[in-house]
């Protein structure tokens, strides 16, 4: 999984991002969205998976 994190100047997390990838199902997987907030998703199908 990677995350990435968006922070005010406080240096709080105000926004995020994530991806994963799902093999059994040849995903990938994104989420994204403010901290404290519903999130959106969208899913990547992959035909092949390589190294």
């Amino acid at each position: 999984m990677i995350r990435l994190f968006k922070s005010d100047e406080t240096g709080a997390p105000v926004a995020y991002h994530e991806a994963w990838v799902e093999p059994q199902h040849r995903r990938i997987v994104e989420h994204w969205g403010y901290v404290g907030e519903a999130g959106e998703t969208a899913t990547h199908r992959v035909h092949i998976f390589g190294s």
